[in-house]
């Protein structure tokens, strides 16, 4: 069977296609973890990445059964805080390791996605207000979030380059959210497999939400008085405090307006400059994107 790549993007779907779909044997044979991912493929320097053994791994594990072999994890499109940097570099290792793979990008309207990724950010330890944190001015040779990372289009071309056009889909996070079952139907036939079957149930667990808006002062608040994954020297003496704040925020709705406010109107002029790439993202994408409320640059003519 194919080997289908994963490599992303974070904040659409990706925890409940690797937990529950994915993890179906009757349909998918999961071949690495996450901590696998990290230590073949990612997490190696430049000077020290060897294809060979994340190679072996694959070829060891390929089920020769109609179910579909995967490599999922979004970490290999890099890391979005700061600037996801290392993306054009990880896919080039991933064709070293597997070239006649199939490539699934899954994404997300940008503007959902940029809250999303500032939820994330605070939710892991970062105190950033959404302003500075979309638009960093960050000192000669250190890097910070970069807008341009989600312009889908240069991933997927970048992708259809290394593995071919007829190689590379894209599926929306808002597809699965409306109508799982066409997009698990499209990944599968993509895939070579025959389709999903229709007596076959979908898990309809879903991953628990983040924190309300309203409660993102209280987190950013938190993660000054305790160690996170971010902050890792975060002080201990306040911790108590910080993780008391921070389960505050959780259940925090007040001001969830003035949040979703404030938080649009820096979102909302980084999303409109979207438009022409996800014109050029069509093409790889068998749904029409404008209809989940991508924003799309106009093709008409004259």
């Amino acid at each position: 069977m194919t080997l289908l790549i994963h490599p992303g993007f974070h904040k659409t779907g990706t925890t409940w296609l690797q937990e529950q779909l994915f993890s179906d044997k009757a349909l998918f044979n999961m071949m690495m973890s996450h901590v696998e991912i990290d230590s073949l493929i990612v997490r190696p320097h430049d000077f020290d990445f060897d294809a060979g053994p994340a190679r072996f791994q694959v070829a060891e594990k390929l089920s020769s059964s109609q179910a579909v072999n995967v490599l999922s994890s979004e970490i290999l499109v890099g890391n979005p805080f700061y600037g996801s940097r290392d993306a054009v570099g990880l896919a080039h290792r991933l064709h070293a390791i597997a070239p006649d793979a199939r490539i699934l990008l899954t994404i997300r309207e940008q503007g959902a996605m940029l809250r999303s990724l500032y939820q994330q950010y605070v939710k892991r330890g970062g105190s950033l207000p959404i302003r500075k944190f979309l638009n960093q001015q960050c000192e000669p040779g250190y890097f910070g979030f970069a807008p341009d990372i989600f312009r889908y289009e240069r991933h997927a071309a970048l992708y259809a380059k290394l593995f071919g056009a007829k190689s590379v889909l894209v599926l929306p996070q808002e597809l699965l959210a409306r109508n799982p079952r066409r997009f698990v139907d499209l990944l599968l036939r993509f895939s070579g497999h025959p389709g999903l079957p229709d007596d076959h149930k979908l898990s309809a667990d879903r991953p628990g939400k983040s924190f309300p808006p309203g409660g993102t002062p209280l987190i950013r608040l938190a993660n000054h008085l305790r160690p996170s994954v971010l902050h890792p020297g975060g002080p201990r003496a306040s911790r108590w405090i910080g993780e008391s704040l921070l389960r505050l925020g959780y259940f925090c709705n007040i001001g969830n307006n003035r949040q979703r406010r404030q938080w649009s109107a820096v979102v909302n002029p980084l999303r409109d400059g979207y438009a022409a790439s996800n014109r050029a993202l069509q093409p790889y994408c068998p749904v029409s994107l404008e209809e989940f409320g991508y924003v799309m640059e106009d093709n008409t003519e004259g």
